[in-house]
């Protein structure tokens, strides 16, 4: 039984250096650039992922956001790695706004598929990434649009919604057209008259979420 006991608690302490190893290396190629996920432009776009372990990485792109709404991967890019700084990238030609994506990664005899990350949209349930040209999704002035600073953190009120609960009812005043922009909770809060509003519930602070949230899969860093 005591050797059982040792054994078991020399096993601990050995994958927890083992970890401590991993997490060691994984620094060395740590990544600082801004350009990770999908960087468009309407000749190009370039797809950069943060992977320093994995053995080979592809994206694919699709023409819909889940696979619900039918429809398999219209092409497969295979990706090259930095070894200096672990990205791996691919560039694909042709104006991709709208079309969605997402990565294979292998880690030796197993391969998956995951979202991007560094996604800055996604289709139904975050499976699939998508890319997305911003300048067509910000309402107007909005590049002069500034955070509300108070001179003490402690005195922010914050109130976070989701995008759903605040818009879906026919009493909100918003529009089934207006509910499908990326950026309704940029303008129309100031407006509405029929919620319940920041402005009137001496809120300092409002975050909207959408439906759903994309969650960080670590089976692409490890």
């Amino acid at each position: 039984m005591a050797t059982g006991t040792f054994t078991t608690a020399a096993s601990a302490d050995e994958k927890k250096t083992d970890y401590q190893a991993y997490a060691a290396e994984l620094d060395k190629s740590a990544y600082s650039g801004n350009d990770l996920g999908a960087v468009y432009t309407e000749k190009s776009t370039t797809f950069k992922v943060w992977s320093p372990k994995a053995s080979a990485v592809s994206v694919d792109i699709y023409d819909y956001g889940s696979e619900a709404e039918g429809g398999k991967s219209i092409r497969t890019t295979n990706m090259t790695l930095d070894k200096k700084t672990g990205v791996w990238s691919a560039t694909i030609s042709g104006d991709l706004a709208g079309k969605y994506y997402d990565y294979a990664v292998t880690h030796g005899e197993e391969t998956k598929r995951t979202a991007d990350i560094y996604a800055r949209a996604c289709g139904v349930n975050g499976k699939r990434s998508m890319v997305v040209d911003l300048r067509k999704t910000d309402p107007d002035n909005w590049e002069n649009d500034l955070h509300v600073m108070v001179d003490k953190p402690t005195n922010a009120s914050v109130w976070e919604i989701s995008v759903a609960d605040f818009s879906s009812s026919e009493t909100s005043g918003v529009s089934k057209s207006t509910t499908r922009k990326v950026y309704v909770a940029a303008g129309w809060m100031r407006q509405t008259t029929s919620l319940f509003t920041p402005k009137n519930a001496a809120v300092t602070a409002a975050s909207a979420a959408a439906a759903t949230t994309t969650l960080a899969n670590f089976f692409i860093c490890g």
